[in-house]
């Protein structure tokens, strides 16, 4: 085996086990220590691994910029129609509902149908999707204004949003993705 594929195969396998040590390497490609110690720090020197003490780990996966909110209306727009569609199903008259600022939450937001309800958000898109909803009170949380990402944030809308009680609260998940973390910028 060339030292190409066997260092490909040590990724594949520390992708499977998060962690290999040398002799390991040594075991499952029959090398020597000195081989398998010169594949890690080439790897290393490649940025594919960390090596540790009699082995190695993988990097901690890179941080995602999340685009921005416009961008994100458009991404998977289908299923978060269908996710927004069942979400504001599950909203009965007089309730109180806390409203997030993501996309798929926009999505409950545009099929909302309940009347008399109450509706507290950070969301500027949210309260301008419920605008339009005969029977629909808001309750824009204030604070500074986030703009790519279309929300109002810091310690007045937590403090405020401390008085509320609510009956649901739809939170979406923008901060996952395939399983990585992402952040807003």
């Amino acid at each position: 085996m060339y030292q190409e594929e066997r260092m490909r195969s040590i990724v594949d396998y520390l992708q499977a086990h998060k962690r290999i040590t040398i002799e390991e390497i040594c075991s499952l490609f029959q090398v020597s220590r000195d081989t398998a110690r010169r594949d890690l720090v080439k790897l290393e020197e490649q940025q594919a691994i960390i090596r540790t003490r009699g082995g190695a780990l993988l990097p901690a996966a890179p941080y995602e910029i999340i685009k921005d909110y416009n961008e994100r209306l458009l991404a998977v727009s289908k299923e978060k129609q269908q996710i927004g569609r069942i979400a504001a199903q599950l909203v009965r008259s007089g309730e109180r509902v806390i409203l997030d600022s993501s996309t798929t939450v926009q999505a409950c937001a545009e099929m909302w149908v309940a009347a008399d309800t109450h509706v507290i958000t950070n969301s500027i898109n949210q309260a301008d999707v419920l605008s339009s909803k005969p029977g629909v009170s808001i309750h824009l949380l204030g604070g500074q204004l986030q703009k790519e990402h279309r929300y109002v944030y810091g310690s007045s809308v937590t403090d405020t949003l401390a008085r509320y009680q609510a009956d649901k609260a739809f939170i979406g998940t923008g901060g996952i993705e395939g399983g990585r973390l992402v952040r807003r910028v």
